[in-house]
């Protein structure tokens, strides 16, 4: 589970020290910007979070203007979500309910994140003010995963017996519950920002579903 961020030229990844644990690596890239894969390399890791035997980090994000790095990590029975501040290095919690807190998704305004704090795997959304509460943006009744924040929504991936489905919660939509499939699904674009909406709705209360990857790849 990787991120890259151009204006640090640098790599986020989980590192397998061997012993168990899943901890956060920061990799230097050099030739960042080059054409020629043959010049990018990777430099020495740096392990910026403390020790911890049996430690579990996951699913590290930039945020979009590369100065927090969030990710969620195992504190006790459950995930909590948290995130490095890449100017103080200091570590930032984000959502620490007695709960999982996984899959981060920043944006500008804050992030998305899957937590199953009241009951289910649903999507909220924390902005950048540490004193507000997450705001529940779907309300699953088995479990959504994988959020991607989009110029006007939200898509998330619901797992299905024939693989990950992606769904898409438009801004203007009520909080949804379980995803109304389309009768013949669309193609996921190559660029989540030319994601547009499917249905043109002045109210609804389920998800749209966008399209379905059998393979259930990780969006």
């Amino acid at each position: 589970d990787i991120d890259a961020c151009a204006s640090r030229s640098e790599l986020a990844a989980i590192h397998n020290d061997g012993d168990g644990a899943l901890t956060l690596a920061l990799f230097p890239i050099e030739n960042y910007e080059s054409n020629d894969p043959s010049l990018v390399k990777l430099g020495e890791p740096r392990f910026p979070l403390d020790e911890r035997p049996l430690d579990e980090v996951r699913h590290p994000r930039y945020s979009p203007d590369c100065k927090r790095l969030y990710f969620s990590r195992q504190t006790g029975n459950d995930h909590d979500l948290m995130a490095l501040n890449l100017q103080t290095m200091a570590v930032e919690p984000i959502a620490q309910e007695s709960a999982f807190e996984l899959y981060p998704a920043p944006t500008n305004d804050g992030v998305y994140f899957v937590s199953a704090r009241d009951g289910s795997m649903s999507v909220y959304f924390q902005d950048l003010n540490p004193t507000t509460d997450p705001v529940r943006v779907t309300h699953a009744l088995t479990g959504h995963h994988y959020p991607v924040a989009l110029p006007d929504g939200v898509m998330v991936g619901r797992l299905y017996s024939t693989g990950l489905h992606m769904h898409h919660q438009p801004f203007s939509a009520a909080p949804a519950t379980e995803p109304t499939p389309l009768a013949t699904p669309v193609a996921l674009p190559a660029s989540a920002a030319t994601v547009t909406k499917v249905t043109e709705v002045a109210e609804v209360t389920s998800i749209t579903k966008i399209t379905e990857v059998t393979n259930a790849t990780k969006v």
